[in-house]
């Protein structure tokens, strides 16, 4: 009980005949195959949408770049530190015994007299830049 083609149609077939196209999808197989083939568009247009996002994407590679300079600022302190400590080693190991009560004897003298000590500082700053400006402007 097939129909004879039309021009440009193709011929519909009743299923059960001979002439029905076993490898032909059913409905339910096509409804399955649009509804992946949207899924798949709706992934492929998100993709699209999140390159071309430039805000976002720009705020990905700052937010990156922000964690990367972290972790060389981190490992960077570390080695400062180590570097500190070894040097202080070699300072104190080198260092003669009465240098070192000296010094001990004067940071202890400036943490007893800080306010005197900071107000020297800044009066011999000050005198500096007046200094300074008096030689440029001549």
């Amino acid at each position: 009980m097939s129909t004879t083609p039309s021009k440009g149609r193709r011929a519909a077939t009743v299923p059960g005949t001979p002439d029905a196209d076993p490898d032909k999808p059913t409905p339910e197989e096509l409804r399955a195959q649009a509804r992946h083939t949207r899924e798949e568009l709706g992934r492929t247009v998100e993709a699209l949408m999140t390159k071309t996002d430039v805000k976002t994407r720009a705020m990905q590679a700052a937010t990156g770049m922000k964690d990367q300079l972290g972790e060389k600022a981190g490992v960077a302190r570390e080695q400062i530190a180590a570097t500190a400590a070894t040097a202080g080693e070699k300072l104190r190991d080198t260092t003669p015994g009465t240098v070192q009560d000296s010094a001990r004897q004067a940071a202890e003298v400036a943490r007893r007299n800080r306010l005197p000590l900071l107000a020297g500082s800044a009066a011999a700053t000050l005198a500096l830049l007046m200094v300074i400006r008096r030689r440029r402007s001549h």
